[in-house]
């Protein structure tokens, strides 16, 4: 392999290969701070086994996660010294991390009247026939005989992620997203708009009453269920702060729109990116995962305040 023209180095995928950095480093500081981390099997069959290795060995809590992906997954709460301490002896991990804190972003807008939306439009395109899925905190009042004019009529399905039952939007970020999506302007006459208005909806309310994110561990179980309602486009404005790192939830989003090319996964950037040096480029190590997947289509701003 290592004569072939486009391979740079070939070696082992030892222990040190299996643990994220972070985790790591994490462990190093920490041994006995008890966290949740993900390990990850080489085959789906290693899952359960794991499970039971890692609960013999004094996780408080572990088990196979149901997975679409190739590998298997672990979801388990330990001491991170006694996790590093199984990822690196276990022949069976392919990878660990910490999981991941997913925080939302696209928390700030341009002006209204600058958003842009007549550009696209007067070419038209309006989003008519597409259906787009939008993962977040829910959608105005939850009740579709009130919920806002400029979205009545554009919901095609929504489902309860947070397990609580209520799909309204608490915080009003969902329905900001919505509406720049796929608003129709009709509180406004028209003067407001999304950029899709002809498109419908799929909403995916992961947030509960507190605003916690309720992401599965396996991401590619909610990619799934909005591509089987007819998604084609998932709007993901959210992330986990990855300082540019590669992880698991990347790598699920990545193997996810590999098997299902007709879907373009949207994510944000995130809200960490700096210029501290003022060069009018934005700094390393910010960017948000799973925007740092390679099958995504990362936005953000910059230089620009969001």
């Amino acid at each position: 392999m290592r004569a072939l023209p486009g391979v740079a180095d070939v070696a082992d995928y030892g222990p040190d290969r299996r643990i994220a950095p972070r985790l790591r480093e994490a462990a190093a500081a920490e041994p006995q701070c008890v966290a949740k981390v993900l390990f990850q099997t080489f085959v789906p069959e290693d899952a359960p086994n794991l499970a039971r290795r890692l609960l013999a060995t004094g996780a408080a809590e572990a088990e196979a996660v149901p997975s679409r992906s190739r590998h298997g997954l672990v979801s388990a709460r330990l001491p991170l010294g006694l996790a590093v301490q199984m990822a690196s002896s276990a022949a069976i991990v392919s990878w660990a991390e910490e999981a991941p804190l997913e925080h939302l972003c696209t928390d700030l807008a341009r002006s209204p009247a600058n958003m842009a939306a007549e550009e696209p439009q007067s070419l038209g395109l309006d989003g008519a026939g597409e259906i787009v899925a939008v993962a977040d905190t829910g959608l105005d009042s939850g009740d579709t005989a009130t919920i806002h004019p400029d979205l009545a009529g554009q919901l095609l399905a929504v489902r309860d992620w947070a397990g609580d039952g209520d799909w309204s939007d608490r915080s009003g970020h969902g329905t900001h997203v919505a509406g720049c999506i796929a608003g129709t302007g009709a509180a406004s006459d028209g003067l407001y708009r999304g950029i899709a208005p002809g498109a419908r909806l799929v909403v995916q309310a992961v947030a509960d009453a507190q605003g916690v994110l309720h992401i599965p561990d396996d991401f590619a179980s909610l990619l799934d269920e909005a591509y089987l309602l007819g998604a084609r486009i998932h709007n993901d404005s959210w992330g986990s702060d990855a300082a540019g790192a590669y992880n698991l939830r990347a790598q699920q989003a990545d193997e996810y729109v590999w098997t299902h090319p007709d879907l373009l996964l949207v994510s944000s950037g995130g809200n960490d990116g700096r210029d501290d040096d003022g060069d009018g480029r934005i700094d390393p190590g910010s960017l948000a995962s799973p925007a740092s997947a390679k099958n995504v289509l990362a936005v953000a701003a910059a230089e620009s305040g969001r």
